[in-house]
């Protein structure tokens, strides 16, 4: 039977000086495929202190899976002993297979340009 799962995207928002020791937490627990993008943020510093990140160099770190894994990626933050470097979300991708978007994914970090 070909069930098609869910796709999801679990979003971290974390400090940019933390993302390789939190990238590395994280493979060592066998979460490797994701995406990295670094960036200077705009929102004022009362919205960073709440979000308790208070710079504005972050990183955002995206991870594509499927319902479970992302939920159990949440779990693994959740228990961990980085919890308070990372605001995380996870996000619906509708309408893609989670192999379709992974073959697209995978297929577009190689080419040569």
């Amino acid at each position: 039977m070909n069930v098609k799962k869910k796709l999801k995207l679990t979003f971290m928002l974390v400090k940019r000086d933390m993302s390789g020791k939190i990238t590395d937490f994280l493979s060592n627990a066998g979460y490797k495929d994701y995406f990295s993008v670094y960036g200077k943020g705009s929102a004022s510093l009362a919205i960073l202190d709440y979000l308790g990140i208070g710079e504005t160099e972050n990183a955002l770190l995206i991870y594509p899976s499927n319902e479970e894994d992302s939920h159990a990626l949440m779990e693994h933050i959740r228990n961990s002993e980085y919890l308070k470097y990372i605001i995380a979300f996870r996000v619906p991708v509708k309408g893609i297979s989670s192999m379709t978007a992974l073959e697209y994914f995978l297929k577009e970090g190689t080419k040569d340009e």
